[in-house]
């Protein structure tokens, strides 16, 4: 099911790879808003592991229309790229007896569009959720590296 209140949980980050940047082909043309439960971010923090039944969003967004030949415009703030509206909305879920064949990771897509989106979907196969992450992944099935969140602070404390 999707998952409710997801925009209070934790915001891990939000990496974007707009289509100028990519040859007009990015996989993912939009803003990539992560979020993880507060319960299951904290557990991390403490444990450096995620807890069985962490689930993470992803709310993909588009960028605003371009001005310029990289896509990027001009804003109060200055030239770059802007979020528009919502195009997306996949979900991961630890579950290690459930997802065996995908290193514990179940993913959930509920639709590559703007809202509403589908209030339930079904695990993805392998090759169109899991398998990215079985090929990229930085640590435990998360794109770790990407959020600033999950680094160690200069002190050593997280």
């Amino acid at each position: 099911m999707q998952p409710e209140g997801f925009r209070t949980w934790v915001c891990l980050g939000v990496p974007l790879t707009p289509n100028s940047l990519n040859n007009g082909a990015a996989g993912f043309p939009e803003y990539h808003n992560v979020n993880v439960e507060l319960a299951a971010y904290q557990h991390y923090l403490e444990h450096g592991e995620w807890p069985e039944g962490t689930m993470m969003v992803k709310a993909l967004q588009l960028t605003r229309a371009g001005r310029f030949d990289d896509g990027s415009t001009t804003e109060a703030s200055g030239r770059g790229y802007f979020p528009a509206i919502p195009n997306g909305l996949d979900v991961s879920v630890k579950d290690s007896s459930r997802f065996r064949d995908t290193r514990s990771r179940g993913f959930f897509n509920f639709g590559r569009h703007a809202p509403p989106y589908a209030p339930v979907a079904e695990a993805a196969p392998k090759e169109a959720g899991a398998g990215c992450h079985m090929a990229s992944v930085h640590e435990d099935m998360v794109f770790s590296d990407f959020y600033q969140q999950l680094q160690p602070l200069a002190t050593g404390s997280r």
